[in-house]
C-alpha cells in the first residue's frame, strides 16, 4: 500500500510546519502542489522530485499525484493552511477509491484563521466560523446566505479567499452585508406612512458617473456635465454666491455627494428599485429617473420598496410615533431616545446611534417666525410632517444650527379658482408662454432661476400678489399633448377649469383688471419676432399668437420648504458650535437644510441631497459602530 500525504504547511514560513508535516515530507519521494506552495517547501526538504500546476487544475493535480502514488512513489501533495480547510485533502479522498493501492493520510496544518488571529493578538477564543467568497464552486447566494446567518448568530467570522481580479469587490460586499444584517434597526415615523415629503418630488436622481448611467452613455456623455463629476461641479460652481460661500469656491458638501451620487444610483438599481430606461425620453437625458417617470410616483414607489426592505432585513418601523428626547451620558454621547405614539404607547431605546431625518419646519409657524420672519405669513406646500422637531432635538444634544433666514425659492402652483391648488411647477416648460403681475407685467427670467424669480416676485408687493400665465391656442395644444418628461398631467388644466379662454387680449385685461397686458405682449412678440432677448435675459423667446385669443392660468407662488437647518459635516455627524462632532449623533436630509447653501449657492435639489447624505450618513453609521 502506498502513501500519499495530504499535507498542511501552514501560513509558508518553516517555523510554522508541525512536526508532522515535516516527517512526512522528509519521507515522501515527491512534492506535488500549487507553483507557489512547493517553491515555499521545496528548498527546505533538497533532491526531491517536484510537480506543480497553477490555479485551476486542481483536479489534474490530485490525479497526477493519485497516479504517481499508484506507480510505486511516496508523494506528498501540499496544500497552505490546513489541508482540509479549503484545502485539497477531500477532493483526493474522493478520488482515491479510483486508485487501489493507494492510502491517502491527511496531515493537518495551522490553518489562516488560527495564524491570522495570533498575528492581530485576537486568538479565537469562543466560538467562531470560517466563509469562503470563493465562488468558483459555491453560488454568491448561498455565500450571502451564509454571511447573514453567521451575523445574526454573533459569531466571530474569518474569511478565506476574500478577492481576486475578477472578484475585486467582494470583501466590500460582504462587509456590507455584515454591517447590515449585524445590527438592529428601529425607525420611529410620526407620520402614518413612511417617507416625509419623498414621494411629493419630481423622481429624478441627479447623479455623475453611475454604471446605470455608464452602460447607457457607452462615451457619448463624457463632456456631459449632467454625467461627468467635475463638469457637473464646475456648473454648480457659477451659482455660488459670494458673501455665503466659506470655502472660497471648493464645495466640499456638493462633491462628497455627487462623489456618492453614482455609488447610489448603482446601490439602488442593483437591490431592484426600477428607473425609467435611459435613451427613451430625449428630456432625461442621461438623469436617472425612478420608475416610472418624472412626476408619475417613482419615489413613492422606491420608498414603498425600501420599506418593505427594512421588514425583511428584521428592522422595526414604529408609526405615529414621534421622538420627544435624546438621551445622553455624561460625556455628551447620544446612547438613546425617548418617544410617544399618538396610541398613548412610550418608548425608551438604547442606541449605539440616533440618526435625524425628520424634515424641516415649513409646517411649524413659530420656527417660520423665528427663523423666517419675512416668509411666516405665507401657507408652505409641504408634508404635514415638516414641523422641525428634529432640529430642535438636535439643538437641545448640543447642534448648531446654520443658514436661517436666507431667500427661499417657490414653485407655480394655480389658484384654487377650480377647487383646489394644482401644482404646475414645470408648465414653464411644457406650455410657451409668459408670467405676469397683477397689472400685467413681466417681472423676470423664469427660465434661468425659476424658483428665485418666483419666490422674490411673491414677497414684493409691487406685483399685487396675482399671477397669471398667459399662452395661446398653440400653447393649449401643447399643454394637452405634451409628454417633455413622460407626463401629460397638465393636460388637466383646461378640464378642471384651470387654464380659461379669452376672446382677445383686452377682454381678458378687463376681466381680470391687467392694464398692463396688451403692452407686455406686444413688447414680448417684437423681441420674439426679432429674435432677440427680452429685458430679463430671457432668450429664445415663444411667438405668442392672439389671432384667436388667449389662455390664461391664474397662478401663485407656493413655498413649500425651510432651507436652514442642523449642522453636519460631510459624513453626516451633527455638529456644535465649535465644528466637533456630537458622538452617537447623525442627520440627513431637510432636517440638515439645504446642502447648496452650506456651499454657498441657493438651494437646488433637496431630493437628490437627501438621497445622497442618507447614504452617506448611513455608511458613516456602519463603519463606525
Amino acid at each position: 500500500m502506498q502513501t500519499l500525504w495530504a499535507v498542511g504547511i501552514g501560513p509558508g514560513g518553516a517555523e510554522f510546519l508541525t512536526g508532522q508535516a515535516r516527517e512526512a515530507l522528509d519521507r515522501a519521494e515527491v512534492l506535488c502542489g500549487y507553483t507557489v506552495y512547493v517553491e515555499l517547501v521545496a528548498p527546505l526538504f533538497p533532491g526531491k522530485e517536484t510537480y506543480t500546476t497553477p490555479m485551476r487544475q486542481e483536479l489534474e493535480r490530485c490525479r497526477w499525484a493519485l497516479e504517481k502514488a499508484q506507480s510505486g512513489k511516496e508523494v506528498a501533495f501540499l496544500c497552505s493552511g490546513d489541508a482540509g480547510v479549503y484545502g485539497m485533502a477531500g477532493l483526493l479522498l474522493q478520488l482515491a477509491p479510483q486508485y487501489p493501492g493507494v492510502e491517502v493520510q491527511v496531515v493537518p496544518g495551522v490553518t489562516a484563521a488560527l495564524s491570522g488571529g495570533a498575528v492581530l493578538g485576537a486568538p479565537l477564543g469562543h466560538d467562531f466560523c470560517v466563509v469562503s467568497l470563493s465562488d468558483l464552486l459555491t453560488p454568491w447566494e448561498a455565500i450571502e446566505k451564509r454571511l447573514r446567518c453567521a451575523a445574526v448568530g454573533d459569531f466571530c467570522l474569518c474569511l478565506y479567499n476574500p478577492s481576486s481580479r475578477k472578484r475585486a469587490d467582494y470583501l466590500k460586499r460582504a462587509c456590507d452585508i455584515l454591517l447590515e444584517a449585524g445590527k438592529s434597526v428601529i425607525l420611529f415615523e410620526k407620520q402614518d406612512i413612511a417617507g416625509g415629503s419623498m414621494p411629493m418630488t419630481y423622481s429624478g436622481v441627479a447623479a455623475a458617473e453611475s454604471q446605470l448611467q455608464t452602460n447607457y452613455a457607452l462615451g457619448r456623455a463624457d463632456e456631459n456635465p449632467m454625467y461627468k463629476k467635475e463638469l457637473m461641479l464646475g456648473v454648480m460652481q457659477k451659482y455660488l454666491v459670494a458673501e455665503n460661500d466659506r470655502f472660497d469656491g471648493a464645495m466640499p458638501y456638493q462633491t462628497a455627494m455627487y462623489s456618492n451620487s453614482g455609488q447610489l444610483v448603482d446601490w439602488m438599481h442593483d437591490m431592484g428599485i426600477g428607473f425609467y430606461s435611459l435613451g427613451v425620453n430625449k428630456a432625461y437625458g442621461v438623469t436617472p429617473y425612478l420608475a416610472p417617470g418624472c412626476y408619475m410616483g417613482g419615489c413613492g414607489y422606491a420608498k414603498d420598496f425600501l420599506v418593505d426592505r427594512v421588514g425583511a432585513l428584521g428592522g422595526q418601523i414604529v408609526y405615529a410615533t414621534k421622538v420627544t428626547e435624546l438621551v445622553q451620558d455624561a460625556d455628551g454621547r447620544v446612547t438613546g431616545l425617548k418617544a410617544e405614539g399618538r396610541d398613548g404607547s412610550t418608548w425608551t431605546v438604547t442606541a449605539k446611534a440616533v440618526c435625524l431625518t425628520s424634515g424641516g419646519f415649513a409646517a411649524n409657524e413659530e420656527m417660520l417666525k423665528e427663523h423666517y420672519p419675512d416668509y411666516a405669513e405665507f401657507k408652505f406646500n409641504c408634508a404635514p410632517g415638516s414641523t422641525g422637531d428634529g432640529i430642535e432635538l438636535g439643538m437641545q444634544a448640543g447642534g448648531a444650527i446654520e443658514c436661517m433666514g436666507r431667500e427661499l425659492g417657490a414653485f407655480l402652483s394655480t389658484t384654487n379658482q377650480a377647487g383646489s391648488n394644482f401644482e404646475i411647477a414645470f408648465l414653464y416648460q411644457t406650455t410657451p408662454g409668459i408670467l405676469v403681475n397683477a397689472s400685467g407685467k413681466q417681472f423676470g427670467n423664469i427660465m434661468s432661476d425659476n424658483h428665485g424669480v418666483l419666490g422674490r416676485a411673491l414677497l414684493d408687493e409691487a406685483n399685487g400678489g396675482a399671477f397669471y400665465y398667459i399662452t395661446d391656442e398653440a400653447g393649449r395644444i401643447t399643454t394637452n399633448k405634451n409628454e417633455l418628461y413622460a407626463m401629460d398631467t397638465y393636460k388637466c388644466l383646461e378640464h378642471r377649469g384651470d387654464m380659461v379662454h379669452y376672446d382677445s387680449v383686452e377682454a381678458a385685461a378687463e376681466e381680470l383688471g391687467l392694464p398692463e397686458l396688451a403692452a407686455t405682449l406686444e413688447t414680448h412678440n417684437a423681441h420674439a419676432l426679432a429674435g432677440e432677448e427680452d429685458e430679463f435675459g430671457r432668450s429664445k423667446l415663444p411667438y405668442l399668437d392672439t389671432h384667436d385669443g388667449i389662455w390664461v392660468v391664474s397662478c401663485i407662488p407656493t413655498f413649500y420648504l425651510t432651507t436652514g437647518g442642523l449642522v453636519i459635516d460631510t459624513a453626516g455627524h451633527v455638529q456644535n458650535d465649535a465644528g466637533e462632532a456630537i458622538p452617537g449623533l447623525y442627520a440627513a436630509g431637510d432636517v440638515c437644510g439645504s446642502i447648496e447653501e452650506k456651499d454657498g449657492r441657493p438651494y437646488a435639489m433637496g431630493f437628490d441631497a437627501a438621497l445622497n447624505y442618507g447614504y452617506l450618513m448611513a455608511e458613516t453609521v456602519k463603519t463606525e459602530i
